[in-house]
C-alpha cells in the first residue's frame, strides 16, 4: 500500500510542479498560461493520479474489491504525498 500511495504521490506531485514552472516560464505575464483556469486543470490532471492509485491498489492487491475506509485511506495519503511534494 505504501509503495503505491508513494509512486502516485509523487507522480501527482511532479505534475503540478512542472506544470506550473511551464506556466511561469512560457507565459509572458498574461493569457491562459498564466490563469487561474490552467491551474486549476493541471491540478486536476494531476490529481486524477488519486483515483488510479486507488484502482491499481483495488486491481493488482485486493483483487478487485475494495472497501470504504481502505479506499479512503489510499486516497488521502496520495493526497498528502502530492500536498508535501507541491509546497515543499
Amino acid at each position: 500500500m505504501q509503495k503505491i500511495a508513494l509512486t502516485y504521490g509523487v507522480i501527482s506531485g511532479t505534475i503540478v510542479i512542472v506544470t506550473l514552472i511551464l506556466g511561469l516560464v512560457v507565459s509572458d505575464g498574461g493569457g491562459f498560461l498564466s490563469s487561474e483556469l490552467f491551474g486549476y486543470l493541471s491540478m486536476l490532471i494531476a490529481l486524477s493520479m488519486i483515483f488510479v492509485g486507488i484502482k491499481r491498489y483495488r486491481d493488482q492487491e485486493l483483487g478487485g474489491v475494495i472497501r470504504f475506509i481502505p479506499a479512503f485511506a489510499m486516497g488521502l495519503a496520495i493526497a498528502v504525498i502530492a500536498g508535501v511534494i507541491y509546497i515543499w
